[in-house]
């Protein structure tokens, strides 16, 4: 539902000098008031902040290479298949850790326990003289599907067996007490059954042990990882004077892409729990957009990329489709979804390893796109042209140095406007991200190069700090991320990208959310994850940004989206929502009339997972998006298990615009596929132009009488709603929308038109094609006399009567049309409203005898009564 929350920065005027001093300079267009001068910083409220950049050295910045497509498919066949990087780790070996912040879920105390890494079945503790162990908390490790199913201890001496315990079976979100009991052991193995493909994960915290110290008596011993840091392997390591030992390993099942990283001791999503109740979710009283074609995208296996998940992102051109997956990049006939080239990310972007995002941009007709390698660099691959089967330009920008020094950059993000390109990652080993500012123009010479590079360091963590795609000029690039449960923070950097300026402006007060559950699924032994809170895409477009996040919905996963003001920073959203269904993954986009779509995963426990879409017109009403519609079912099971028991899908998605009209719509999507696989599938969409139909040539027939539910310029399918006809409000002014009505009787027929309140142009008309109001018969229009919302008009049984509607001129809400096809007689008996009471209406009620049928006093049957009152109304009325 709608949020209508108002946020002012103050005025300030801003200029390229002003990360060391605040001074009067005029900033101009929307957002901070342009040419107000701020006296001094410390005047300044706390969250308006002036932020200092780096301009990196040249020895960060890389040599960069030019070449073409040509180039890379010579090196695809050329490059033997690599294997990829998963956290470090390759095997399937099981490993004592403490996990990451991400991936604890149930400590006994504390904030952090040990669990067995890769789901391992058996895995050792070895102490350095006999002991006994008394027991430990044991509770589920990830989503309930993953967690083992019963866990027991075998105890040895030496090489000899000595004691096992019983299973244990009492494993869920709350640590239990597993006693253990087993005496004069000098090694342990807990074994656990498995639930996934050979695997089933559990934590363990407050392990206690009894040693005997050095003058014989019993010393107990709780280990509570405590003094741990959040993912430390301890197999190895000795930790607490104990040996923790490698387990005996697991199948092997692709390679995971670990999932995006948060600081130690921080939650899912930054800051304050949400205050207040969340908002409803949406009616589905939006439009929906029409399907126009979808193809098929990058498959899991595709060129022996095994990888999970994809980290699905496309966007489209005047002619192609890119899409660029982990581990893929793939170009597409845009119409038909020809596949044009197919590549490993790692020959088209050398060097680069994961976390890919590819835009197309329209100011400069160029493609960017960008991917890191998890260590210390950031790659940038730019087109020469809008032909992304042509010549790119290939660099890498040296991020961990200076305060990142010791950091690697990971989930980085890319936007685009008039002057820069802009990059944001969060910097693994710290609690702070970075954001760099490239200068654009240097990137579009011929040759291109890699020009002035600005990074704003140590910004506070809020998940990802997503930059705007940007249409049109408003004289700085904007940036969203999550500051806490029920607000956004925006900030703004000003050109010259040569010597930008970033502002902290303020914030945005949004409606109350949560960090969304997991989502079950048909087939997924544990449920799908979701991911967190923070913002997935964000664009601005006259005057307003849009985005979209996953959040938790009367314990289900949803999809909110958000349009702000970037003046003043009010707040209209809504939340897609599902009674079953869970829908995660969002991602949005608007299009040059104001309409939206927005792309998103959909699954529940009886269903695959499958891709989504939704969307509305500029016209609906505020906070409504369609009913979501699924374009490509799953078509299989889905469980891609992670080394911490996650069932991993996303981490995003992507919704784009067609350059060419700037109305169509692209977005891709995961699914479910066949094997345990995830595919990609590219849907186009849009919403049709309404017709110019003023020889009524096209008109949409109502059949007998009813009207169906019709939103107009788009689908005719909608539910059966006897008596009304719903036009939503739509924006029409240069020309008249038809429809015609077949009568299904004789005599007057009442039309509530209901437009007095939007001006709109409502008239009905008698036999074929009219050619103006003249020939009206009943209307609500100004041209022909404002005769009220209510007419009443005469109709023969299976004569056409057409209907006009035009004129809406920014008309919002609904506007209704009632049609009753069965009047009212004023005379009871009259059945064939003749006027009169005769034989035929005798008849009729003779044969309706003990049925509904001839029914005149409204009892429910035809009997005694209702003829006896027949007789007595006989003749004429």
């Amino acid at each position: 539902m709608q949020g209508r929350n108002t946020w002012r920065v103050p005025a300030v005027a801003l200029g390229a000098a002003a990360a060391m001093s605040i001074a009067a300079i005029s900033s101009g267009g929307k957002g901070l008031s342009a040419g107000k001068a701020v006296p001094d910083a410390t005047d300044q409220p706390a969250y308006l902040q002036v932020h200092k950049g780096e301009k990196l050295p040249p020895d960060a910045l890389g040599e960069g290479v030019s070449e073409t497509m040509a180039d890379v498919a010579e090196r695809t066949r050329t490059t033997p298949p690599r294997p990829g990087r998963d956290e470090g780790h390759i095997g399937r070996d099981g490993l004592w850790v403490v996990p990451s912040r991400g991936a604890t879920f149930y400590p006994h105390s504390g904030q952090h326990y040990a669990t067995n890494k890769w789901g391992d079945t058996r895995m050792g503790i070895a102490f350095p003289e006999m002991v006994t162990v008394k027991g430990t908390y044991v509770a589920g490790q990830a989503a309930s599907g993953a967690w083992t199913s019963g866990l027991r201890v075998i105890g040895y001496r030496g090489a000899r067996e000595v004691g096992r315990t019983a299973w244990f079976e009492d494993i869920s979100d709350e640590p239990a007490w597993l006693e253990i009991d087993l005496r004069d052991v000098d090694r342990i193995v807990f074994e656990a059954r498995p639930v996934i493909r050979g695997a089933g994960w559990y934590a363990i915290d407050d392990f206690t042990y009894v040693a005997m110290d050095e003058a014989n008596r019993p010393r107990e011993t709780v280990v509570d990882f405590e003094d741990c840091r959040y993912r430390q392997t301890l197999t190895g390591s000795g930790y607490a004077g104990l040996t923790w030992e490698t387990g005996t390993g697991v199948p092997e099942e692709g390679i995971a892409i670990h999932a995006p990283k948060v600081p130690p001791g921080m939650d899912k999503y930054p800051g304050e729990e949400p205050d207040g109740p969340p908002a409803a979710p949406q009616q589905g009283r939006g439009s929906p957009p029409e399907l126009y074609n979808t193809f098929q995208g990058v498959i899991y296996g595709n060129l022996g990329q095994n990888y999970f998940p994809p980290d699905s992102h496309g966007a489209v051109g005047p002619d192609y489709y890119c899409e660029i997956v982990n581990c893929n990049f793939a170009i597409y006939d845009k119409d038909t979804g020809q596949l044009y080239s197919h590549d490993p990310l790692y020959t088209f972007m050398p060097g680069a390893d994961g976390d890919p995002r590819i835009i197309y941009d329209p100011d400069s007709e160029r493609w960017f796109a960008v991917a890191t390698n998890w260590y210390n660099r950031v790659y940038l691959n730019v087109s020469y042209t809008s032909d992304p089967r042509g010549s790119w330009y290939k660099t890498h920008i040296l991020i961990s140095q200076g305060s990142d020094a010791g950091r690697w950059p990971d989930f980085p993000t890319l936007g685009v406007d008039a002057n820069g390109v802009y990059t944001a990652s969060y910097m693994v080993g710290g609690n702070s991200m970075t954001l760099l500012a490239i200068d654009k123009a240097p990137l579009l010479e011929n040759p291109p190069q890699l020009g002035t590079v600005t990074a704003f360091r140590d910004l506070t963590f809020e998940g990802s700090i997503q930059p705007a795609l940007t249409y049109g000029d408003p004289g700085r690039a904007y940036f969203l991320s999550v500051n806490s449960g029920n607000r956004l923070r925006l900030r703004m950097c000003f050109p010259p990208l040569t010597d930008p300026t970033l502002v902290t402006a303020g914030y945005i007060s949004v409606p109350p959310f949560g960090v969304p559950p997991d989502a079950p699924a048909l087939g997924s032994y544990t449920d799908i994850d979701t991911g967190d809170a923070r913002v997935q895409r964000v664009v601005y477009r006259d005057g307003y940004l849009w985005t979209s996040h996953t959040i938790s919905q009367d314990g289900r996963a949803a999809a909110r989206w958000y349009k702000i003001d970037a003046d003043d920073g009010s707040v209209e959203s809504g939340t897609v929502a599902d009674s079953s269904l869970h829908y995660y993954y969002p991602s949005i986009m608007v299009n040059a009339a104001g309409d939206a779509v927005m792309g998103f995963s959909g699954s529940d426990e009886d269903q695959w997972v499958g891709a989504y879409y939704t969307g509305r017109r500029h016209t609906d009403p505020v906070g409504e998006m369609a009913e979501p519609i699924q374009y490509q079912e799953g078509t299989g099971q889905y469980n891609h298990v992670d080394s911490y028991g996650r069932n991993r899908w996303g981490d995003y998605s992507h919704t784009v615009l067609d350059p060419d009209d700037e109305l169509t719509f692209y977005t891709i999507q995961e699914h479910g596929f066949t094997y345990n696989r995830w595919s990609t599938r590219v849907a186009e969409l849009g919403f049709p132009t309404i017709p110019e139909n003023d020889d009524c040539a096209n008109a949409i027939a109502v059949e007998d009488g009813v009207t169906p539910s019709i939103n107009v310029g788009a689908s005719t399918d909608g539910p059966d709603e006897p008596n009304m006809c719903d036009f939503n409000g739509y924006t029409h002014v240069e020309s008249d929308v038809w429809f015609t009505y077949t009568a299904a009787c004789t005599g007057e027929v009442t039309v509530d038109l209901c437009n007095t309140d939007y001006d709109n142009k409502v008239a009905i008309y008698a036999g074929g094609c009219p050619s103006g109001p003249d020939e009206a018969i009943a209307c609500d229009d100004n041209s022909c006399g404002d005769e009220g919302a209510i007419v009443s008009f005469p109709v023969q049984e299976g004569e056409t009567y057409w209907i006009r509607v035009g004129g809406f001129e920014g008309a919002t809400g609904t506007t209704l049309m009632a049609i009753d096809c069965e009047p009212e007689s004023d005379c009871p008996g009259d059945f064939d409203n003749d006027g009169d009471v005769d034989t035929a209406d005798l008849l009729f009620l003779l044969a309706g005898w003990g049925t509904p049928d001839g029914d005149v006093d409204g009892d429910g049957d035809t009997d005694t009564a209702d003829l006896l009152e027949l007789l007595a109304n006989w003749g004429p009325c």
